[in-house]
């Protein structure tokens, strides 16, 4: 049903790039297409790229896309077909099995054209396998299509220049139920969240009292302290003084007690009042 599907030059291929950006506009207009491509030409046109590289529909290409991670993926089920199809091969690639449960060994085998002899890859369940659940239900398909990978990275990495597929990934773990409106966990996690860079120090710190305040506080407070204690060592005065300044005349116009104004009032003029 979603079989790749090569095709000859004749058929749909942009000649250049004017074409492809219109292909690529009316390819994120298509409601069958991908949800990640509809409405998003310019990823549509990375698609269409890769299909004239491999010489392949553009929208056969599409089905077997999706995006994962931020990643542009290709199905294991295309890049098997890119290979035995544009690997330059003399035959199909062959694969072997061997062994049981993690210890699984594929034997993935294919010949180049003008070559005599096979080259071979061996990967290792083990090694290979991801908690994406597609290795729990289908082990010996994604090791088929894992080792073909493999295999072609190694002999043929022009096909796999920016190919990645699914199942190389690990799924998300889903986060766990959370209040919409203040971003509180309803439920505790089961797995432990690591400290953000604005948890690994700690915000308050405890004053000489021993009541916790914040930084900041703790600062303007040792700034303020320096500064009173800078203006009493140069005017000479008490702290008794220096609190009191802000008030120097009474609200009559009197001098306030133990003070002398700059323009004190004279006593004649105070009982002329």
């Amino acid at each position: 049903m979603n079989a790749v599907v090569p095709f000859a030059s004749a058929g749909l291929v942009p000649s250049n790039m004017a074409e492809a950006m219109r292909l690529a506009e009316m390819m994120a207009t298509a409601k069958l297409v991908p949800v990640a491509l509809q409405k998003s030409p310019a990823d549509c046109l990375m698609v269409i790229q890769q299909a004239i590289r491999w010489d392949m529909d553009p929208f056969a290409v599409a089905q077997e896309c999706s995006v994962i991670q931020g990643k542009l993926m290709h199905s294991g089920k295309l890049v098997a077909a890119v290979v035995n199809a544009r690997g330059n091969l003399a035959e199909r690639l062959s694969f072997s099995y061997e062994g049981e449960g993690d210890n699984r060994i594929i034997t993935v085998t294919g010949r180049l054209q003008g070559e005599l002899s096979p080259r071979t890859v061996d990967v290792r369940l083990s090694e290979a396998k991801t908690n994406n659940k597609v290795w729990q239900t289908q082990p010996d398909q994604q090791l088929m299509y894992h080792g073909t990978r493999v295999w072609a990275r190694r002999h043929r990495p022009e096909l796999m220049l920016g190919v990645y597929s699914p199942e190389e990934y690990d799924e998300r773990p889903k986060p766990p139920p959370h209040n919409p409106h203040t971003g509180e966990i309803t439920e505790s996690a089961d797995v432990e969240t690591p400290p953000r860079a604005a948890d690994a120090a700690p915000s308050r710190v405890g004053s000489l009292g021993g009541a916790a305040l914040p930084i900041e506080e703790l600062a303007r407070e040792a700034a303020k302290r320096g500064a009173e204690a800078a203006r009493v060592g140069r005017r000479g005065v008490g702290e008794r003084d220096v609190q009191r300044r802000p008030s120097r005349v009474s609200p009559r116009g009197h001098p306030a007690d133990g003070e002398r104004g700059p323009r004190a009032a004279s006593p004649g003029l105070i009982r002329g009042e």
